[in-house]
């Protein structure tokens, strides 16, 4: 039985292709670095949409989508119990989400008011 080996940096890029995706991934924290083989095509198609929507080149999208992914990680929600993984931030097209609604809401923004 053959042990599973993690491939290099340079075996992924080799597979995949695409330097720029493959040092974004390798900037994503490991715990939430999941599922590479779904999530490497992702990130691609990620920045493939603001490059095509905002005119932007690649290295400046992927720039704003790794800014969001720190930003993310540093909230209340991507730190929280119930933070979302990768692949259903990166399918929620979490980048454009507004981080003020990562933030934890106190119990005065409560939806029942303290009623």
């Amino acid at each position: 039985m053959e042990e599973k080996v993690e491939p290099s940096a340079n075996g992924i890029q080799q597979r995949f292709g695409d330097p720029l995706v493959v040092a974004m991934w390798n900037a994503i924290p490991k715990g939430w670095a999941k599922e590479r083989s779904k999530n490497l095509p992702k990130l691609a198609a990620a920045i493939t949409l603001l490059t095509d929507e905002q005119g932007i080149d690649r290295p400046a999208a992927a720039a704003q989508i790794r800014q969001a992914i720190d930003g993310y990680m540093a909230s209340d929600e991507g730190k929280g119990k119930f933070a979302r993984s990768l692949t259903r931030w990166l399918d929620n097209e979490g980048w454009r989400e507004d981080p003020e609604s990562w933030k934890a809401k106190s119990d005065l923004e409560s939806d029942d008011h303290g009623l």
